[in-house]
């Protein structure tokens, strides 16, 4: 019985840890992230870009909610943008630029979301932003 239940945890467990997937664009309706994934669990978002040797130009990973971001056993530095919004539509607060492993960036107030990409990726703050998330 036991053994069944664990079972049904781990299942549980890995099926939170994926995240869902989205594209990210500009307030003029451009694409800037074609391939976005949406960590909306704690799973996916305890689970982040960790084991990953690199990520693409076109690729975002969105944490929601999130207020901080840990760079602990990461492999590569990532541009950071605290997000402020709601469901889809969220501003960028703050930045933090070439963030390095082994470091921890802290969100100020207001931040709702995270968003990581490949450095130089994205513009500065202000920028507004809108997901559109797959079905």
């Amino acid at each position: 019985m036991k053994e069944t239940c664990d079972v049904k945890i781990a299942e549980e467990k890995k099926k939170n840890a994926k995240a869902r997937g989205g594209k990210l664009y500009d307030a003029e309706g451009r694409c800037l992230i074609s391939e976005l994934e949406i960590a909306d669990s704690f799973f996916a978002r305890l689970k982040g870009l960790l084991g990953r040797k690199k990520i693409a130009d076109d690729y975002g990973m969105f944490l929601l909610p999130c207020g901080s971001v840990h760079m602990f056993f990461m492999k590569f530095e990532i541009d950071v943008f605290f997000l402020a919004g709601d469901k889809e539509v969220f501003r960028i607060l703050e930045v933090k630029r070439n963030l390095k492993p082994w470091r921890v960036a802290f969100a100020p107030s207001g931040t709702t979301a995270v968003l990581e990409t490949k450095p130089g990726v994205l513009e500065n703050r202000g920028q507004v932003l809108k997901v559109e998330r797959n079905l």
